[in-house]
């Protein structure tokens, strides 16, 4: 069996602030709101063909994970979209533009 991965499917954030992360990432970076489960506090982002999904740490969901996290114990280290076309500057600039550095 060889496995090819195709891309990102899907990512899962866990967040202390829903309305904030809402904001960024479907106001700011362009992302649509798929689905939303407010009964586990699961929230499924559209980024193009991957899948961000928001889980809140008061949710049904992230209440079993535990904690949230901390400077010393993130839940991840980083995940990456890809952005075409890419300018780096521009985006900085852009995300500065937000009140985001």
């Amino acid at each position: 069996m060889q496995i090819a991965p195709l891309g990102l499917d899907h990512v899962v954030l866990r967040i202390a602030d829903l309305e904030r992360s809402l904001a960024f990432y479907c106001d700011i970076l362009g992302c649509a709101l798929d689905r939303r489960r407010d009964d586990l506090g699961l929230y499924h982002l559209r980024a193009g063909q991957a899948q961000i999904d928001l889980v809140t740490l008061a949710g049904e969901l992230g209440q079993k994970g535990g904690g949230p996290a901390q400077p010393t114990g993130r839940n991840m280290d980083h995940f990456c979209l890809r952005m075409e076309p890419f300018d780096g500057p521009a985006l900085k600039e852009y995300l500065r533009g937000h009140g985001l550095e």
